[in-house]
C-alpha cells in the first residue's frame, strides 16, 4: 500500500544544521572576544558558541 506515497519531507520550519554557517543574529549578543554584536550583524558558530566571523576565522587558521 505504500507504493503511490511520496517521501516524506521534512516539517517547514526544520533546518539543517551546518557547522559553517554563517547567519545574521536575531538578537544582540557578545561574542568570545567579549565584544558584542548588533542585532542583524552576520554571527558564525565556532568552539565558544556563537560570536563574529573574524573570530571563527582567527581561532581556525
Amino acid at each position: 500500500m505504500t507504493e503511490g506515497r511520496a517521501p516524506r519531507k521534512a516539517p517547514a520550519g526544520a533546518k539543517k544544521r551546518t557547522s559553517g554557517a554563517v547567519i545574521k543574529a536575531k538578537f544582540p549578543g557578545r561574542c568570545h572576544c567579549q565584544k558584542p554584536y548588533a542585532a542583524g550583524e552576520k554571527i558564525a558558530k565556532n568552539a565558544h558558541g556563537w560570536g563574529h566571523v573574524e573570530c571563527r576565522e582567527a581561532a581556525a587558521g
